[in-house]
């Protein structure tokens, strides 16, 4: 314990106290080339030497006329009276979760991200990076995003009711006159919404700007909505110019800005953390951080009367090119002077460079067509597939325009401005390939450096009864003929079994049928109304041979989605069946089963609040008492959803065999485990 407090007296000591000039501390504006510290974790600090310059070089000695132009921000919401964004705010702001009025920011994210944007200078010398944007904060998340860690884990909403509230704040944005969207956060790509993709087109039609986060996983998986085509994805760099150590990379994302140790706005009403010895400024990391850089920058050049194509052309041929080697010093014994960039990270282009945008001669911009991998479909014999790839320019035309591939090499006089070309060539195949093909496209324009862009492919292998490999494990059914519109899925055993179950579920016009195959043949059948196939999330055999099964349900009207619980016995007969909405938790498609009085109960670990059943009684003493939202067990009793009791110092992180649960105390370096009986 006492090595604890010497820690956390050490990290509030460095980290970066009261000045009575901000400016000095916010390098994303101005880099002097002074070290930056940065949190590790809870308890450890770290530093990375600045370099001068690697900035965004904000716009210095224009004249011209400004024109306001809104920003909305979809994010935890703002602080409406902080004295750096009053005056920068488009009233009345807009609630997406519940349809009010409400964008009071518990959290804090919304208000950092807006201050970057367009916080209004101050005699303490802070500002964002345009004075001419205008916030228009809308929410549609209840808790910010776990940044520099996992941005993608919206831990205050499930995906699914996430990209509605998403959804429908950009097409109430678009209604209010904004021509930036921005969007600090990012989900899985596998979560796909017709209805952002509805928001997406949209914002297309009325050129409405969208910038987003690439994420801070530190990886090259793609995720939504950076990979839209239209959408500006945004990295990550530090203050030496190089990929921070959590900002995601590759194909997706466009281009890098400040991202962390970055200093901003932060609700009045809030301690901040890390910036001791003043309220309403904080510094927080993510790229979360980077993008609303590149959103301020863009408001700037439409603020100079540039169109929104020109724009963003305009930011992306201006980078800078990003440094290859980022190094930072620890205290900690064991990480002194490594290297913060294991792999190499790639971004399609450099670092942001505001004045340079401007002072930029019109020139091409010729980029691949779609963010999105190319699907393949082989049939697992072909030695090569052919593969077509559009390239589009999103700017002037180009001229003597040259895209090389492999070994080879395409040509073409002229690409007109919005005009395509098109390639095709052989591709080489190969099943046993363990990584995720990515083609290497260099393309060259007169009057340009060449820049290479990687193109990521998809293979999807199509089994025909001549082409099956000689590993594939095959299941002939006997006496049942599935047609194409049938879906076909594993039950998942509870106890290990000796045989493999498999459920076919065909759609109709009330809901899905479902037939059960055991040993090879049908066995049983049955129907659920109001539910569709792609809806089953799982479905369980106990080991006493009767089943459970859970589906996502999306209802209209409904802005987050319910759960469709079903019991069935061992005759696929319905014993039982209830919904159960979000309101306390977001349940996940496994659950581990648990023997309680001999009922099997479904436990899992998700985000959540206390159950009604489980709130303590009303203590006069305490009349406020607040439940927060953290990491708990849940289990059904019944139709109830309850919790098991643990220590608020304890956090629960995975279920084992035995009935126990595995729970930490502490964080960082000092992680205390230990096991609970359920």
């Amino acid at each position: 314990m006492g090595i604890r407090l010497i820690l956390l007296s050490l990290l509030f000591v460095s980290l970066p106290c009261l000045s009575a000039d901000l400016s000095r501390l916010s390098w994303g504006i101005r880099n002097t080339g002074e070290s930056q510290q940065f949190l590790i974790d809870h308890y450890t600090s770290g530093v990375i030497e600045g370099v001068s310059g690697e900035d965004i070089h904000p716009i210095r000695g224009l004249t011209t006329a400004r024109k306001p132009v809104i920003v909305a921000v979809l994010d935890t919401g703002v602080d409406e009276s902080h004295p750096s964004l009053a005056d920068a705010l488009i009233k009345p702001g807009f609630n997406a979760i519940d349809g009010s009025g409400n964008i009071k920011d518990s959290h804090g994210h919304g208000t950092h991200v807006s201050g970057i944007i367009a916080g209004r200078l101050n005699r303490e010398g802070f500002q964002g990076v345009s004075q001419s944007a205008m916030i228009l904060p809308i929410r549609v998340i209840q808790n910010g995003p776990n940044a520099p860690i996992r941005p993608q884990d919206m831990s205050g909403a499930s995906g699914t009711a996430l990209t509605e509230n998403v959804a429908r704040g950009m097409v109430h944005a678009i209604e209010r006159g904004a021509r930036i969207i921005h969007l600090s956060l990012a989900w899985p790509a596998t979560i796909r919404s017709k209805s952002v993709d509805d928001a997406v087109e949209l914002a297309k039609k009325r050129d409405v700007l969208i910038v987003a986060s690439a994420g801070n996983d530190s990886t090259d998986a793609l995720v939504q909505p950076c990979l839209y085509a239209t959408v500006v994805c945004v990295g990550a760099h530090g203050p030496d110019g190089a990929f921070t150590h959590f900002s995601n990379h590759g194909t997706m994302v466009d281009l890098l800005a400040p991202g962390i140790s970055i200093l901003s706005s932060w609700p009045t009403s809030k301690a901040p953390v890390t910036f001791a010895g003043q309220t309403g400024y904080e510094f927080r990391n993510g790229t979360s951080m980077a993008a609303p850089f590149v959103s301020g920058a863009l408001a700037e050049l439409l603020s100079l009367g540039y169109s929104p194509r020109e724009a963003v052309a305009r930011i992306l041929l201006s980078t800078r090119p990003t440094k290859n080697v980022s190094r930072y010093r620890s205290e900690v014994v064991g990480i002194t002077d490594r290297s913060v960039l294991p792999v190499a990270k790639t971004a399609r282009f450099g670092n942001l460079d505001l004045e340079a945008a401007v002072r930029l001669h019109p020139a091409p911009l010729l980029v691949p067509e779609e963010k999105e991998p190319l699907v393949i479909e082989w049939d697992g014999k072909s030695r090569s597939e052919t593969v077509t790839l559009s390239f589009v320019n999103r700017w002037i035309s180009a001229r003597n325009v040259t895209i090389r591939i492999q070994d080879r090499i395409f040509h073409e006089d002229l690409v007109p401005e919005n005009g395509r070309m098109v390639v095709h060539f052989d591709y080489p195949l190969s099943f046993d390939s363990e990584t995720t093909p990515r083609i290497p496209a260099e393309v060259s324009v007169e009057g340009q450096r060449s820049r290479t862009f990687l193109i990521p492919l998809s293979l999807v292998r199509v089994l025909r009864e001549d082409s099956i490999p000689a590993r594939a494990t095959i299941h002939p059914f006997f006496g049942f003929h599935p047609d194409d519109s049938m879906s076909i899925r594993s039950v998942v055993p509870v106890a290990p079994l000796t045989t493999q179950s498999h459920l076919f579920l065909k759609d109709g016009t009330t809901g899905v049928s479902v037939t059960l195959v055991e040993v090879n043949r049908p066995v049983r059948s049955t129907s659920i109304k109001g539910v569709v196939s792609d809806e089953l999330l799982n479905w369980y055999e106990l080991p006493d041979g009767t089943y459970r099964a859970i589906f996502s349900v999306q209802n209209p009207g409904e802005t987050r989605p319910s759960f469709l619980l079903g019991s069935f016995d061992q005759n696929l007969g319905l014993l039982s069946q209830f919904r159960l909405g979000t309101e306390v938790t977001v349940l996940p498609e496994n659950f581990r089963f648990i023997s309680a009085n001999g009922e099997f109960s479904p436990h899992f670990i998700s985000h959540g609040f206390t159950p009604k059943s489980d709130l303590p009684p009303y203590d006069p003493w305490n009349p406020e008492y607040r439940d927060e939202k953290r990491l708990r067990v849940y289990y059904l009793k019944g139709n109830e959803l309850r919790i098991i009791p643990l220590n608020e110092t304890l956090t629960p992180l995975f279920l084992l065999p035995g009935n126990l649960i595995l729970a930490t105390k502490g964080s960082g370096y000092f992680q205390d485990y230990s096991l609970h009986l359920i």
